[in-house]
């Protein structure tokens, strides 16, 4: 990475980059629907999910439509127990922390999952605000939900690294003035791109402390 302007606010994705999984539908709704009998196709349930994630209607419903058999409650909390956060991931939060950096979340995700995950991991204390799809109708790659992103950015666009494990969630970002890096992640090799890669939240630090000495 270039050197960057002193960085103000890190704001980062949650599924490949808080959470290990980052294709939460494929890797781990599909298969577990399907270990608890679902018959929905693939098409129907990325459909169904697509319309949650855009607060369209509840995960109780989703779970409903999906056709999964039982108590939704205990379900959901069956299921949202598959998730791991990324290896260093509270250690890297609490030095941010430290150096009085603000910390966001931009998500695609349904707005119950979002909560019962940051809760689940005890991530709110660290985040000054959640921008989450479900929540605002919008999801990423649409400018829209940048936008509003940036209403809740205390700090300028151009002091802020967005983090996020998609590379098509990165153009709209540099337009609207954020510092877009792809996050490769312990788990998983990155092709070459035309994005500054960083593979793991060591040396995004590293960065941050660069850029801010």
């Amino acid at each position: 990475l270039e050197r960057i302007p002193r960085v103000g606010s890190v704001v980062l994705d949650a599924m490949g980059v808080l959470y290990q999984v980052g294709d939460d539908v494929h890797d781990l709704l599909i298969p577990y629907v399907r270990r608890k009998g679902c018959r929905t196709s693939n098409a129907g349930i990325e459909e169904i999910y697509a319309s949650c994630i855009l607060g369209h209607f509840s995960s109780t419903e989703l779970w409903r439509q999906i056709g999964v058999p039982g108590d939704t409650n205990d379900i959901e909390q069956e299921y949202l127990s598959l998730h791991r956060t990324n290896p260093g991931l509270h250690v890297f939060l609490q030095r941010l922390q430290q150096l009085h950096i603000q910390i966001l979340c931009l998500s695609n995700d349904v707005k119950e999952w979002s909560v019962k995950l940051r809760r689940m991991h005890n991530l709110e204390p660290y985040f000054s605000s959640w921008v989450i799809s479900g929540d605002v109708g919008a999801r990423k790659p649409d400018p829209e939900i940048y936008k509003m992103l940036g209403k809740v950015l205390k700090g300028l666009p151009q002091e802020s690294l967005f983090i996020d494990d998609n590379a098509r969630n990165l153009p709209p970002a540099k337009q609207v003035g954020l510092i877009p890096v792809l996050f490769a992640g312990p788990m998983k090799m990155a092709s070459p791109d035309e994005w500054p890669i960083a593979s793991s939240f060591k040396e995004v630090e590293g960065w941050i402390l660069r850029s801010n000495a």
